[in-house]
């Protein structure tokens, strides 16, 4: 990492490298199943469904090939490892209490960080979803964004 860079901002991070467990890619393509099965009650979902106006294709592709690094990737995200185990400045994790990550990629990087003497604080938006899609949930990781990295945040460490 650049010594200048004093903080980070994680939004919904994945566990990478050593820290992604064998099974992740199974774990995601279950959540997008359950993700899935939870919008079949929605009446909007079946008159999208009705109307052909539902990526099946896209839909299929979440839930049976969810995404997998290659080679590269892995090479890469095992060097950003190492550098990031050296991180000197604090580190803000953000994310959704809904996104299947949090529980897992969450614990993972509290770990690390904890092993390492890494400053790391983690906040939790109640409701969301690991992109954040609504305005409320945005508002949200946005202000403590902003507000941890300007120091008026309650979860300064």
């Amino acid at each position: 990492m650049k010594p200048e860079i004093r903080d980070l901002v994680l939004w919904s991070a994945e566990a990478m490298g050593g820290l992604r467990p064998p099974d992740a890619r199974l774990r995601k393509g279950l959540a997008a199943l359950r993700t899935y099965i939870k919008k079949l009650a929605a009446a909007d979902s079946w008159r999208k469904i009705l109307r052909g106006q539902v990526n099946t294709r896209m839909v299929s592709k979440a839930i049976l090939a969810s995404e997998s690094p290659d080679r590269a990737e892995k090479a890469w995200e095992a060097e950003m490892l190492q550098r990031f185990s050296s991180f000197n400045g604090r580190i803000l994790f953000i994310y959704g209490s809904c996104d299947p990550e949090r529980n897992i990629s969450g614990v993972h990087y509290a770990r690390f960080c904890e092993r390492r003497r890494i400053s790391a604080c983690f906040h939790t938006v109640q409701g969301a979803t690991h992109s954040f899609y609504s305005l409320s949930w945005k508002r949200e990781v946005i202000g403590q964004s902003v507000d941890w990295l300007a120091g008026n945040s309650a979860h300064t460490a």
